[in-house]
């Protein structure tokens, strides 16, 4: 606040902020290079690494699968089904409105490390996640090679999930040591 009060600093502010907002109106003013044409300055670099909000987590999870009867093929084909089917967008027919005026959110999903039965007493917590991106690479071999029935003789499925909220330093207050390492 005391570098406000200078009068410099206070004409060098004006002009970096005239020139951002001159770019919302389709100027193609660069407001850095205004700043050092104007008054020969540019603007602490390591300033600029200031708190400018959260980011939401995401999560890469990758399985491979290799089906080694019909029953095992059946059940791959179902959890990628599954998944698909849960990450897609829903159509809405509430109201007088047809089919598709509305849009209803795919499913929400809560994830946890596992230890047995019980949740993992080391690895992180998740809050809860959209899955974003799912992708199945049927030749994970590199080649196309199939059983009889032509179920891929081995699969990868990845998904990517995102967490709905951030996470705040609120959210560790309630968990203990045997709880794992929180978010």
């Amino acid at each position: 606040m005391e570098a406000a009060q200078d009068p410099a600093v206070r004409s060098a502010l004006e002009n970096y902020f005239v020139g951002n907002a001159v770019n919302l109106f389709g100027a193609n003013v660069d407001a850095t290079s205004l700043l050092s044409r104007e008054r020969g300055l540019v603007l602490n670099p390591n300033k600029e690494f200031l708190f400018k909000g959260v980011e939401l987590r995401s999560f890469d999870f990758s399985f491979v699968m290799n089906p080694r009867s019909e029953s095992e093929s059946n059940e791959i084909k179902a959890i990628i089904n599954t998944f698909k089917r849960r990450m897609a967008a829903k159509s809405s027919a509430e109201g007088s409105g047809p089919r598709g005026l509305f849009i209803k959110a795919p499913d929400v999903f809560e994830l946890q490390f596992k230890r047995g039965s019980s949740k993992h007493p080391f690895l992180y917590s998740m809050k809860t996640c959209a899955l974003t991106k799912m992708t199945v690479d049927y030749m994970r071999t590199g080649n196309y090679i199939t059983y009889e029935d032509s179920t891929p003789v081995q699969l990868a499925m990845a998904l990517s999930f995102t967490e709905l909220n951030p996470i705040y330093a609120e959210d560790y207050n309630n968990i203990s040591p045997n709880e794992g390492v929180g978010f």
